[in-house]
């Protein structure tokens, strides 16, 4: 590939995060992580130098990546937050839990005779995309969003409020099969735009939220 990319720094966030109930049960998300090392992977080949900060998955990466793993929400945007002042982009592909367990057991928590419920307190979680957003500067700023409707409703939404550049958002159409919506930022500039797969092409999805002439 030619390395267009060559003196640029990229972030990549891939993967979930994890929040513990107890020492045995948690909450998280399907996140593969697939897509987050796609676009890793896509960015490195064109010369990139690649920060990946990624939940527990069962990938790997290309030993020139910079790999740093993280289990839950905070650790994620304390790993993003450590990198974020020496990069040119940020790609948020990961899927973060959006709580945390407030009553976290120290211990598996029992089944107890004649308790037929158990009440487990959440609280939100910081938002990665919308703290960097804060700060963004200069930086390109691309996020993604698994919606189950309304994509574009919804993505428009999260393109105003934090402050990205575009954001990809994934209609679950059926359990393992997503499409890709593409929303420019601003709205008027061009219309959304569908691909088939999200990981047909990685390095797609990454030109095409680079505006022309940044690189």
């Amino acid at each position: 590939p030619v390395k267009d990319l060559a003196g640029k720094r990229f972030l990549v966030t891939a993967g979930p995060t994890v929040e513990d109930i107890d020492p045995v049960r948690y909450i998280s998300n399907r996140s593969s992580g697939k897509m987050g090392f796609a676009i890793a992977e896509a960015a490195r080949a064109r010369g990139a130098e690649v920060t990946l900060v990624c939940g527990p998955v069962k990938l790997t990466c290309s030993e020139d990546i910079k790999r740093i793993d993280v289990k839950t929400t905070k650790d994620m945007l304390a790993a993003c937050e450590s990198v974020f002042d020496d990069v040119d982009v940020v790609v948020k592909a990961a899927a973060p839990a959006d709580f945390y367990v407030v009553n976290q057991s120290e211990h598996k928590m029992k089944k107890v005779p004649g308790q037929d419920q158990v009440t487990i307190e959440l609280a939100k979680n910081p938002d990665i995309i919308a703290t960097l957003g804060k700060k963004k500067g200069d930086r390109i700023l691309v996020g993604f969003a698994a919606e189950t409707r309304d994509l574009e409703t919804y993505a428009r939404e999260k393109i105003k409020t934090k402050k990205k550049k575009r954001c990809f958002t994934s209609l679950f159409c059926y359990l393992n099969h997503r499409q890709i919506v593409i929303f420019p930022y601003p709205p008027h500039t061009s219309q959304p735009h569908r691909t088939a797969s999200p990981y047909l092409s990685a390095w797609q999805y990454v030109r095409s939220s680079l505006p022309p002439g940044t690189f």
